[in-house]
């Protein structure tokens, strides 16, 4: 009986584990691989899905191997049945939070700049402008200004729904630039449109030594 009690309990308690290890686990890798290198892993998002689906019947497996338990040992039941039962019950805001926090994290852009010019210690601007009839309306300049970065470096980061220019980049906007200046010299690119990006994909942007741009 001894045995089988503890069998119980112990199933009972991974089988809220381990769905809390793995979702948590499968959301970080999708999170950090865009927030620190600008991969897009949609391949990990039906399987998000996939293992929140099946980890719901492992969770009603769980409660019902917790249920024998305490039918079974109900005159005699410890503080490990609440361990168990909180461990399989706290998937249900895990899941809540890790849905809201997808949500949030798949509307914004992220963005890789890797500097592959000739050039030390040189500024990058990402620029939109107003222009009308060949004229710059300096007034509606709007400048997101990065990091100074040396040759071969690159710098990620990343624009949500309420940045300037997020719209700029979610429409591939004809008004949007590149500055790049070093040793009191700018130089202006013009950023190329692309038509076959989803706004909400990771770019990673090159500039080389002739200031020409390559997007992935």
């Amino acid at each position: 009986m001894n045995i089988k009690k503890d069998t119980l309990l112990k199933i009972s308690f991974l089988t809220g584990l381990i769905p809390l290890v793995g979702g948590v686990g499968i959301f970080l890798t999708w999170f950090f691989a865009r927030y620190f290198f600008t991969v897009d892993l949609k391949e990990l998002e039906p399987i998000g899905f996939f293992w929140m689906l099946g980890c719901f019947f492992v969770a009603l497996f769980g409660l019902f191997l917790l249920s024998i338990h305490a039918i079974i040992n109900r005159k005699n039941l410890h503080k490990n049945i609440l361990y168990s039962l909180s461990m399989i019950l706290i998937n249900i805001p895990a899941v809540i939070g890790v849905l809201y926090l997808q949500e949030q994290a798949d509307r914004n852009i992220y963005i890789k700049l890797i500097n592959n010019t000739n050039l030390d210690n040189a500024s990058f601007s990402f620029v939109s402008v107003l222009r009308s009839k060949g004229m710059v309306y300096e007034g509606n300049k709007k400048i997101l200004s990065l990091r100074t970065l040396n040759q071969g470096r690159s710098t990620v980061f990343y624009l949500t729904p309420e940045d300037d220019l997020f719209y700029a980049f979610r429409n591939r906007s004809n008004n949007l630039e590149i500055e790049v200046m070093s040793e009191n010299k700018k130089r202006i690119i013009n950023f190329p449109k692309l038509e076959s990006k989803r706004y909400s994909d990771c770019l990673i942007i090159s500039i080389d030594s002739n200031f020409k741009t390559t997007i992935q």
